[in-house]
């Protein structure tokens, strides 16, 4: 948009030309060919070859008719004008200017004002010295080598150098082109202001928003009301977006919503940061992440959510407060990060997981997906999965072990293998459903496969230590393996259990 202001200085020195007649200086007749009476009294009647000079401008015409006591003149004919030694020229039809009201109007098929390789074109252009302003209603169009600009209305304030387009403004250039439906623009400042709905399209980026601003001179750009950024894999949608070009810098403010259309990620926050430069950007403010995974919806909360990208492979960091909801995948940690180049989530600080009746801890957490589905889970430092068997009873089957690795089919986890110090408690139950005692068993690696995501069966890989006890003997104390935290509170419940912290 930075060439925009080469073509609007077409009015400054073209159309303005027309309205900075100086009022003091009279209507010279250079020639014609002939010179009767004219209309009225004090008119005077040139025909053939007519030649009038009006300070700086000079005109060209068939026929005219000039009062001298007035500057009244009207011309016709193969109007032709020019001024400043043919620096600014104009053609049309026939030119009327009222002396006394110091207003006047150029009509042609068409009017054609030029500078250089600087046109403009219409059907009628008016003109009011009085108010220092230059216009036309009926359609315009400027053009300045391969941009071009028209509208239905245009006016030029020229003392205040300041151009304004209404209705159907369509900017056509070779970088962009813009259609708006009002637009303001100062030529001194090289700054304009757009009103109404408008698109911008670069390449295959698009811009809308329905109020605006840019400024040449520093690059800078802004984007209000239901603002709209799409390129080909994102879009920005805000209540306004600031772009500095020149450092490569934009925010967006309220009701931010970034859509990651190759990835199926949308992000919501009221705040949001991006530096093109080093192609990172940041998220704040009631951040809402979610993505389409296992035919269902990823929701995550989180105070702020940074994004980076290298030799273009995205990669996402969660800070703070993170809260996990999914149908059947709900989470909590302090901080999170996941890459799209090999799909992997990682939770840190007190990171928890439930699936279904189960849940999941660790030092750490990692999660492996597969075409948007739950793949692998990895528990690593201090591990333990803690099941509900009973909630009459308050019976929990139990898991802890060094490290852990579970595997999912289909969403539901089908097994998971203990790496290191396992320890079991798990309830049996008889084919009736009662449960006839409790199993404690100590093994350093093992693997319990799940049915209808309880424990199923454990298979233990080394020698164990196992011990079976009659429902009613097991000791109170025992219930329990060491380190038991049941977290059930702390579990989003819903979408909208993320926000409460």
């Amino acid at each position: 948009m930075r060439k925009f202001s080469f073509l609007l200085c077409l009015f400054l020195l073209a159309i303005g030309s027309i309205a900075q007649n100086d009022k003091a200086k009279s209507v010279k007749i250079l020639h014609a060919k002939k010179l009767t009476d004219g209309r009225a009294k004090n008119y005077q009647k040139l025909i053939g070859k007519v030649g009038l000079q009006s300070g700086e401008m000079t005109l060209y015409c068939d026929s005219a008719e000039i009062n001298q006591v007035n500057s009244d003149f009207w011309a016709w004919g193969k109007v032709y004008m020019v001024r400043n030694n043919g620096e600014v020229k104009a053609w049309g039809d026939s030119l009327k200017f009222d002396g006394t009201a110091r207003k006047g109007v150029m009509y042609g098929q068409p009017v054609k004002l030029k500078k250089e390789n600087e046109q403009l074109i219409t059907n009628r252009l008016y003109f009011d010295e009085n108010k220092n302003v230059a216009y036309y209603l009926t359609g315009g169009e400027i053009t300045k080598k391969d941009v071009k600009i028209t509208s239905d209305i245009g006016y030029y304030y020229t003392k205040a150098e300041t151009m304004h387009l209404r209705d159907s403004v369509h900017i056509t250039h070779p970088d962009y082109t813009i259609y708006s439906d009002s637009l303001i623009y100062n030529v001194k400042q090289d700054f304009a202001r757009f009103y109404g709905p408008t698109n911008i399209y670069k390449d295959k980026d698009h811009v809308y928003c329905e109020r605006g601003f840019f400024s040449n001179p520093e690059e800078k750009f802004e984007f209000v009301q239901h603002a709209k950024i799409e390129s080909k894999e994102n879009t920005i949608f805000a209540d306004s977006i600031w772009v500095d070009q020149k450092n490569e810098i934009s925010k967006a403010f309220k009701n931010v919503l970034l859509r990651d259309t190759t990835n199926k990620v949308d992000i919501h926050g009221h705040y949001a940061f991006f530096n093109q430069a080093n192609s990172s950007s940041f998220v704040t403010d009631s951040v809402l992440f979610e993505q389409q995974m296992d035919g269902d919806t990823l929701f995550m909360t989180c105070d702020t959510l940074r994004a980076i990208e290298i030799d273009s492979v995205k990669e996402f960091y969660a800070f703070h407060k993170v809260r996990l909801y999914k149908k059947d995948l709900q989470g909590k940690c302090d901080s999170l990060s996941y890459s799209f180049k090999d799909s992997l989530m990682r939770m840190f600080h007190e990171p928890i997981l439930w699936n279904d009746e189960s849940q999941m801890r660790g030092d750490t957490l990692q999660i492996f997906t597969q075409n948007n589905k739950l793949k692998t889970l990895y528990l690593f430092g201090n591990a333990s999965i803690i099941s509900l068997a009973d909630s009459v009873g308050g019976f929990y089957d139990q898991i802890y072990g060094k490290n852990m690795i579970g595997h999912f089919k289909e969403g539901k986890i089908q097994n998971m293998d203990v790496l290191g110090n396992g320890q079991t408690l798990y309830y049996a139950k008889e084919d009736d459903g009662s449960y006839s005692g409790v199993n404690q068993a100590i093994c350093a690696n093992m693997r319990i496969a799940f049915k209808d995501q309880k424990i199923g069966r454990i298979t233990f890989l080394l020698q164990p230590v196992a011990t079976f006890y009659p429902l009613n003997q097991l000791p109170e104390k025992e219930r329990k393996l060491s380190n038991f935290s049941w977290e059930q509170e702390q579990r989003p419940k819903s979408k909208a259990d993320l926000w409460l912290k």
